[in-house]
């Protein structure tokens, strides 16, 4: 088997394994536990949330998030991207909300979602957020589960509204970083591309 042959064989396995995982992602939104309360109307003059559970409001009863480890299947069918994309459309236009959904507004919201979900594992260390986060209570998890579902649903948002075709670019993606980084030159380095 030549080096063509390989990068091909393990560009296939990536793409295969990629696809697996954007299926838990779809699983993990459609999750009970992601359907709150929602704040209904954004102040005058601001820049709108999505669907943002309000910090003083007590979001509705809910099944917890799966605290399954990283290495096993999430429960249900899943969404799609494009599934998701619609529904964000239709929360924004019942609300009036499309004007504030700019991109510079929805890119800067992610940003703040982004580091939400960062303060999830601050001061924490390496040991203290370790594959599967076996040590995290529930409640813990399920908020970690709200903070990247926001992460997510504003990068949905924020592509839709620039008109990029997400999972296309993904795809694409996945496939540039098989051919920049082919197994066999750096199967356990760290280093960049253009390094070895």
């Amino acid at each position: 088997m030549d080096d063509q042959d390989q990068v091909r064989r393990l560009l296939e396995q990536h793409v295969l394994t990629m696809s697996s995982s954007l299926d838990k992602v779809k699983t993990l939104l459609e999750h009970p536990a992601m359907n709150g309360k929602r704040s209904t109307a954004p102040a005058a003059g601001s820049d709108a949330p999505l669907a943002k559970v309000s910090r003083r409001e007590e979001p509705a009863a809910a099944a917890p998030i799966s605290t399954a480890s990283s290495t096993e299947e999430w429960a249900g069918d899943g969404a799609d991207l494009g599934r998701l994309r619609e529904q964000l459309r239709a929360f924004a236009v019942a609300r009036d909300w499309d004007q504030f959904h700019t991109p510079r507004n929805i890119c800067l919201a992610l940003v703040g979602e982004v580091g939400e979900l960062a303060e999830c594992f601050q001061w924490k260390g390496d040991g203290g957020a370790a594959s599967g986060l076996l040590d995290w209570p529930a409640d813990k998890k399920t908020h970690l589960g709200e903070e990247l579902a926001d992460v997510l649903l504003y990068l949905v948002r924020l592509a839709d509204k620039c008109g990029v075709d997400l999972p296309a670019a993904a795809e694409r993606k996945i496939q540039r970083n098989a051919a920049k980084y082919p197994a066999a030159l750096v199967k356990g380095s760290a280093k960049k591309y253009n390094e070895y």
